[in-house]
């Protein structure tokens, strides 16, 4: 029960109804319970519409492969759908048991963090990409093999922008950095790579 997106409130449910029945309080109802409870983890979404169309980023998604990095936040190497590497084979292969062929096409990595494992880089517009950082469990947790994925933050999406230089990629730049809660950078008088919160560059 517990083996799956939500399984997070699934425990956090049953803990508080524990402690209404030692306490001798009514439990709550489980609509009260769905509304009370804040979800931590988000599914991938289904998408039925096959025709679908895709944004177009300004060059092709293989210009935006490589390895970048920050001083804060370290370093991750970017990989196309179109990527041949042992690396980004074992990124994209991960990546292949939870997204579906309608998923919009972008650019992934491999993200091992206390609350994370993976990236995915999402075109929205020109050289602006949307960030989104999960957790894939390509094998399931305990017997459930079935793979499954959690979304931090409630699946929010950070904005960013590939700073583009001569037709070449120089970085990733994050005006309004990577947390859910941080306010609006305001400076937007010099560089997009000088004043955004947080900048990953090309190395």
């Amino acid at each position: 029960m517990v083996n799956s997106d939500a399984g997070y409130e699934v425990l956090q449910a049953a803990g508080y109804s524990l402690v209404h029945n030692v306490l001798g309080f009514e439990p709550p109802t489980s609509q009260n319970w769905a509304s009370s409870l804040s979800p931590m983890y988000h599914s991938m979404p289904v998408h039925e519409d096959s025709t679908q169309s895709y944004p177009e980023p300004e060059l092709p998604l293989e210009a935006y492969e490589g390895t970048y990095s920050d001083p804060g936040y370290g370093a991750f190497t970017l990989c196309s759908p179109m990527s041949t590497s042992n690396y980004c084979w074992g990124v994209l292969t991960t990546f292949a048991t939870v997204l579906t062929h309608n998923d919009t096409p972008g650019l992934y990595a491999a993200w091992p963090r206390v609350w994370t494992s993976h990236l995915q880089i999402i075109p929205v517009e020109g050289n602006k990409f949307d960030l989104q950082a999960f957790t894939i469990f390509p094998e399931g947790y305990g017997k459930d093999k079935a793979p499954f994925v959690a979304r931090i933050d409630g699946g929010y999406r950070y904005s960013g922008e590939f700073i583009v230089k001569g037709g070449k990629v120089q970085g990733l730049a994050f005006p309004d950095g990577l947390d859910a809660e941080s306010l609006p950078n305001a400076d937007r008088d010099r560089p997009l790579e000088e004043t955004a919160i947080v900048y990953f560059e090309r190395v």
